[in-house]
């Protein structure tokens, strides 16, 4: 226990007995303390006596690269107040011109680690606690640089660096000229045996001229007795059951006649085929007829129906089809130039009905083009047929090399202004043929195929199609929709991920112009639709319409197509204006005509 008197004294037991404490009589210490460097640590151990001693003398001591983290104690040495003391201490480059920075403390130790090389002054002084300052200690000491950094080692390295670039380059050259000295030799003996060669194919070439010659004079012959032959086949009879009648078609392929079922009284087509060089031997034959049975398997209305095939003990090969009246898109292109939207989608439908169900079949027609379109004409009206399907890898080229209608035999099978662009890269599916469908409606629209100004030249012309895009529909026809522009030149896209499918390009070319898709589900029912829809539009027509005929049109048209009839599809379609349509329609209902 302590106790306090009335003077401030402090009253405490001890060993010695009772005991008085009067602070009135401290008194603060007003001696300089004396300072001390009491220790020197480097990575945790302390340093060597000597180097010490050293230190402390004033000299300056060098540290390693890696013994970089030093651990400095100190402490003003008094006999009162010695734990009321403070210090300041600070650490200098003596590279450097800025003043160091004294930093406080009361522990009597400073630490630095990871000092970078050079040359350092460490200063401390001791503080009493009325703030007289003791003199200040300082030692000096050197971090050396690392080896990698040092003169002599930098020195060392560039010379070796030196001499090994030298050495390599001279061994480099020695190799450069050893290849050199054996390249010469071989390109002697090299040029020698080209010489040599060359005057070989000089000779082969030579004779290949003489055999081309004699070739192409062959040909000529084979040609003219073909010709000879296909006007003397009339009248023969292909496997006993066949007759050949008057010839109705030729071209580079073989030619084409009229024929008679003689079993069962039949008007057919037969198509017989001129024997060169592709469809000349047994294997190509054989190959003939099993794609002739493949175009077989498409019973469709809108496809042109191969009812036979077969090579006759003549050893004729031939197709039976059946017979059609009309013309061909490409004859009613020449004659139009260009055809109406609607006449297009007339057209165009059907086609994209039976490409639909060739390709759910596995086959694709290779050949899409307006002469393969077929407009054939039959009492109850006009039927779209699509012609050669499988007939494209036995046909030969074209005897003038027109480029537009070439079509060629080998792995590339088609027509090139109507081919997809991986086309020439030996490459067909089915959207191969939806680019061709595309590059038909295009030209439909507009009157040309994208890039004919380079069909002159099929090198260019192959450039071009690989490379660019073709030009926009709108500006070779201005009416064309941008909705319409943008479905086409999607069909003929280059990337044939982004090409529709036939049955997808009927829909939107459909839902385009304001059709219903509904109808879409049934392309050959809409194309009968579209059919009369465009008969109905086309003014010369409309005074043979008789009144029980107007009555059931109009009324099967609002039983199946209430969309197509109206006023604005009407318009879209036909082109003529809303006040023509409703006085139209009104005619046809009230039966005035």
């Amino acid at each position: 226990n302590i106790m306090v008197d009335r003077e401030g004294n402090f009253w405490f037991s001890t060993t010695m007995g009772l005991t008085r404490y009067n602070p009135k009589l401290d008194q603060i210490s007003s001696i300089v303390p004396k300072l001390e460097i009491t220790n020197i640590k480097v990575g945790q151990k302390a340093i060597a006596y000597q180097d010490y001693q050293s230190l402390i003398a004033g000299k300056t001591i060098s540290f390693a690269h890696n013994k970089n983290n030093l651990d400095i104690d100190f402490a003003a040495l008094s006999f009162i107040d010695e734990e009321r003391n403070n210090y300041k201490y600070q650490l200098k480059s003596t590279s450097s011109t800025e003043e160091g920075v004294w930093l406080p403390t009361n522990v009597g130790n400073a630490k630095y680690s990871s000092l970078a090389s050079g040359n350092y002054l460490f200063s401390v002084k001791a503080i009493n606690p009325i703030g007289i300052e003791s003199e200040v200690k300082t030692i000096a000491f050197h971090i050396e640089k690392p080896f990698w950094l040092q003169s002599w080692f930098l020195l060392t390295s560039s010379f070796l660096l030196t001499l090994g670039v030298y050495g390599t380059y001279r061994l480099r050259v020695r190799v450069i000229e050893a290849k050199n000295q054996r390249l010469e030799t071989v390109v002697r003996e090299r040029t020698n045996e080209i010489v040599e060669q060359k005057n070989q194919l000089e000779q082969k070439n030579l004779e290949l001229k003489n055999k081309n010659e004699e070739l192409i004079l062959s040909q000529q012959r084979a040609d003219r007795i073909f010709s000879a032959l296909a006007e003397t086949l009339p009248g023969t009879i292909l496997d006993g059951k066949y007759q050949l009648g008057e010839k109705i078609g030729a071209g580079g392929f073989g030619a084409v006649y009229r024929g008679t079922h003689l079993i069962m009284k039949r008007a057919i087509a037969i198509k017989v085929f001129r024997p060169i060089a592709g469809n000349d031997s047994v294997e190509a034959l054989e190959r003939f007829q099993l794609e002739a049975i493949s175009a077989s398997k498409i019973t469709h209305t809108n496809a042109i129906a191969v009812l036979d095939s077969g090579v006759s003990s003549e050893g004729i090969a031939y197709q039976v089809m059946e017979l059609l009246k009309g013309h061909s898109l490409k004859e009613e292109l020449k004659r139009k130039k260009a055809l109406s939207l609607g006449r297009a989608l007339e057209i165009l439908i059907p086609v994209c009905d039976v490409l639909s169900k060739a390709h759910s079949l596995g086959i694709i027609h290779r050949d899409i083009k307006p002469d393969n379109i077929f407009l054939h004409q039959t009492p109850e009206g006009e039927v779209v047929k699509l012609l050669d399907f499988g007939i494209a890898k036995l046909t030969g080229p074209s005897e003038g090399l027109d480029v537009k209608a070439l079509t060629a035999t080998g792995r590339i099978i088609g027509t090139p202004a109507y081919m997809a662009p991986e086309r020439f890269e030996g490459k067909a599916d089915i959207h191969a043929d939806v680019y061709s469908l595309g590059v038909v409606l295009y030209e439909m629209l507009t009157g040309e195929v994208p890039f004919q100004e380079h069909l002159d030249n099929i090198y260019v012309w192959l450039g071009v199609i690989l490379t660019k895009e073709p030009e926009k529909l709108s500006v070779l026809n201005p009416i064309i929709s941008q909705e319409v522009e943008n479905m086409v030149m999607q069909t003929i896209s280059k990337d044939r991920s982004k090409r529709p499918t036939a049955k997808e390009l009927a829909e939107k070319l459909l839902i385009t112009i304001n059709v219903d898709p509904v109808f879409a589900s049934n392309l050959g029912q809409l194309s009968e639709q579209l059919h009369k829809i465009n008969e109905i539009w086309q003014a010369p027509k409309i005074t043979k319409l008789s009144n029980l005929e107007a009555e059931t049109l109009i009324t099967n048209a609002n039983s199946e197509a209430e969309t197509i009839i109206s006023t604005q599809t009407a318009t879209l379609i036909s082109g003529i204006d809303d006040k023509e349509t409703v006085t139209f329609v009104n005619t046809i209902t009230n039966k005035e005509k």
